[in-house]
């Protein structure tokens, strides 16, 4: 006899709960290093993926009839013979119909009652990835035939459905409890090797600085984070804050405004000198721990923040020339990039095209950027953000923050 349908090993929520606790558990299991190494959302995102299900989906499409002769035990059947010993079998020959399906997505789930149910459970055999119904054959018609495939498919896919409802349940519940089981194992492994999140504060605001160009941003001491390193043994390394990185992004921003409002004064500017300007801004807003300037430049176009010899923070400037050459400011970007979690700006000017043409071009050069992991959400109409690895060592994201300016032209300028 067939067997029943989502019912033999019992009720779905005892195999999420249990999947759920082994995917937990494994969080403790991996090796320390490799632990605080690796990147928390892409170490999330595998355990999630390794641990998940996909409900089943039957392909109607891909449907297979075979037949052979059987005998039918009339016992079991409405028929006008009539039965006088129901111990006794009684057959008649028949016909035994076989449909198989194929279907993808996880095929233990045929054997697990949901949460919602009904009595009128279907039954069939599942053998790899085919659901297989039989059905015997005295003397029906073919619409009657056909009833029954359509009503056992239809309650195969009802059941389905109320599989999914746990399943999306359960996918829920197993992203929150993997990134809250690796954020609590990442704070316990910092303090229990005797590190805190925020080492220093190498940045602080200047106590004359003039609210001329101030946006109003909430006024406190900027911090640098301590994050892991990749390589076989941990090492803390120095990152940006994040709230200090948003404040800097939204100074840088507001040279937006001071464009627009004196045209005149950035017509004739060319790269270097734009540049300088955004190292003034930003230096009239920020002191460095060590010394008076919190930003400096390196070489032609670079706009940096160190921190015990490396990198914290660094933007590019870059008049827009086409993809390509974007392309290569990514590149180099990517090139200073010795340590993991470096905040990145390419702050992008434009001066000859259609700038809501660049609006379109530019972001499209990083999310078809081979080190691309994933696109954040747009900070707005002319600043997009993403995340990229380093080439080298995918494990070390790089935040990359673009921000496009709209430069007057000298004719613009022109009364």
């Amino acid at each position: 006899m067939d067997d029943t349908l989502f019912c033999r090993n019992g009720e779905l929520r005892d195999l999420l709960d249990g999947r759920l606790r082994d995917a937990v558990a494994e969080v403790e299991k991996i090796d320390a290093n490799r632990f605080l190494n690796a990147s928390e959302i892409d170490l999330c995102e595998a355990l999630v993926e390794e641990h998940a299900l996909t409900v089943p989906a039957l392909s109607k499409d891909h449907m297979r009839l075979d037949y052979q002769e059987t005998s039918v035990d009339l016992r079991f059947r409405q028929t006008r013979v009539p039965i006088f010993d129901p111990d006794r079998p009684i057959y008649r020959r028949g016909t035994r119909l076989a449909v198989r399906v194929l279907f993808t997505g996880d095929a233990e789930l045929f054997h697990y009652t949901p949460s919602a149910w009904s009595p009128a459970q279907p039954e069939g055999e599942v053998v790899n990835s085919e659901l297989r119904l039989s059905y015997e054959v005295l003397d029906e018609s073919e619409e009657t035939i056909k009833s029954w495939l359509h009503g056992v498919i239809a309650r195969v896919e009802q059941y389905l459905s109320w599989v999914a409802v746990d399943i999306a349940r359960y996918d829920e519940s197993l992203q929150r409890g993997i990134a809250a089981a690796i954020s609590e194992r990442k704070q316990h492994l910092l303090k229990q090797k005797g590190l805190v999140a925020a080492l220093g504060i190498p940045l602080r605001r200047r106590e004359d600085v003039t609210g001329t160009f101030a946006l109003p941003l909430r006024r406190r001491a900027p911090a640098i984070e301590r994050v892991a390193a990749s390589g076989a043994a941990y090492a803390p390394e120095p990152t940006l804050a994040d709230e200090t990185y948003e404040e800097v992004l939204q100074v840088i921003g507001s040279m937006a405004v001071a464009m627009e409002r004196s045209p005149s004064t950035f017509a004739h500017m060319d790269e270097e000198q734009i540049r300088d300007l955004f190292l003034v801004f930003l230096n009239g807003r920020y002191e460095g721990a060590a010394t008076g300037e919190a930003f400096n430049a390196n070489g032609k176009t670079d706009i940096l923040i160190r921190h015990e010899g490396c990198n914290v923070f660094i933007a590019e400037c870059k008049f827009w020339k086409g993809a390509t050459s974007l392309m290569r400011a990514v590149a180099q970007l990517l090139s200073y990039t010795t340590w993991r979690d470096t905040k990145t700006a390419l702050i992008l000017l434009n001066r000859n095209a259609d700038f809501s043409a660049v609006l379109q071009k530019a972001p499209d050069v990083l999310r078809t950027h081979p080190s691309l992991k994933r696109e954040l959400p747009a900070l707005g109409e002319t600043q997009f953000r993403f995340v990229l690895g380093r080439p080298s060592d995918p494990s070390r994201e790089v935040v990359v923050t673009l921000i496009a300016f709209d430069v007057p032209r000298p004719a613009d300028t022109q009364a």
